[in-house]
Order: structure tokens, then C-alpha cells, then sequence
């Protein structure tokens, strides 16, 4: 990666997004955009646009959007649900409208199925029944991976693995094993 063109971690107050933002850092990246108080509000379409419109990252970390225990996830299923798929829904599309080359999506355990074999391979990914107790939060993150891969498919070659993943209806989920998008 290139540590001077424009980076952007959405969700950079998070726990995972400000250990994203303190590695950069560390490895150099000084042009990193939308920290605190310039971050677009990730639930207004409008501002997410103009956002990727002005500041054109070419790599973007998604750690945003509503997570919580399993008591949280038992309440608030709707909640966890339609706030994770709306901040997708505006930053994937925005980013690919304004060239970003690389787009990393997490994902979370609760994404694995319930039984899932340990350690998870990525490969597990929607072979089986999610955990009832945060299966709306699991299904928005699957739902949002599944939709950058779509986009992938249509950008770039991606690795035959990925198109696999792709063509058998699995998401996306592994920055080791491939790339969500890649421009060349």
C-alpha cells in the first residue's frame, strides 16, 4: 500500500477501527481522512458522498457500525440489523464511485455458523445455522461482505478462490486470502 495517498477507516473510534488507525500511523500513513470530528455522519447518504467526493481514499478499512453483547442482540435485533446494512449501503458504493482501490470489510465470529469447527476457517462461512442470538447483526454483516464482492466481480480479476466464493453465493471475507476490490 501506498502511505501517502488518502486512507480512510470508517469507524475510527471504534476499538478495532483505532487499532487500525494506530497501525497506520505506525507504518507511516500520514494523509488519513475522516478522523473524529471530520468524519462523515456514515447514516446520511448525502454526506458520505461528498465526503468520498472531496477526499477520494484510495484504501478504505470498514470497522463502523452497531455491535454489542448478546443481551444488546436479543433486545435490539432491528437495530444491529438496519444500522450496519445503512452505513454499507452508503460507504461500499461511494467508495467504488470514487476509485478507492482497496476496500477491507470485517467481519465478525458471529458471521461463523454456530458450530463451527476452531479455529474458524474462512471457508465455513454460511455452510450452517448462525447463533439465534445475534443473527441479525450476523446476517446485516454477511449481507454487506456479499455485496462488496459483487462489486468486486464486476471491478477487477480477483483471486479464484474469491470467484468461487462469488459464484457459489459464499461472501468475501478474508484480506488474507483475497481482496474485497482491486483496481488496477
Amino acid at each position: 500500500m501506498d502511505n501517502q495517498v488518502p486512507v480512510f477507516v470508517a469507524g475510527s473510534q471504534t476499538l478495532i477501527g483505532s487499532a487500525i488507525v494506530e497501525a497506520l500511523q505506525q507504518r507511516g500513513f500520514a494523509n488519513l481522512v475522516g478522523l473524529a470530528d471530520a468524519a462523515p455522519d456514515l447514516h446520511d447518504a448525502a454526506q458520505v458522498e461528498a465526503f468520498f467526493a472531496r477526499t477520494r481514499p484510495a484504501y478504505v478499512f470498514m470497522a463502523a457500525g452497531k455491535s454489542g453483547g448478546i443481551q444488546a442482540n436479543r433486545q435490539y435485533p432491528a437495530d444491529f440489523m438496519l444500522d450496519n446494512l445503512q452505513i454499507v449501503t452508503h460507504v461500499i458504493p461511494s467508495a467504488y464511485r470514487h476509485g478507492c482501490r482497496k476496500l477491507l470489510y470485517l467481519l465478525s465470529s458471529c458471521s461463523y455458523p454456530r458450530l463451527c469447527a476452531q479455529p474458524m476457517p474462512v471457508e465455513a462461512i454460511l455452510t450452517g445455522a448462525l447463533e439465534p442470538t445475534n443473527e441479525a447483526y450476523a446476517l446485516a454483516k454477511l449481507a454487506a461482505t456479499a455485496s462488496a464482492g459483487r462489486i468486486a466481480s464486476n471491478t477487477a480479476p480477483i483471486s479464484s478462490w474469491a470467484s468461487r466464493q462469488i459464484s457459489s453465493g459464499r461472501a468475501i471475507t478474508s484480506a488474507r486470502k483475497t481482496r474485497t476490490w482491486c483496481r488496477r
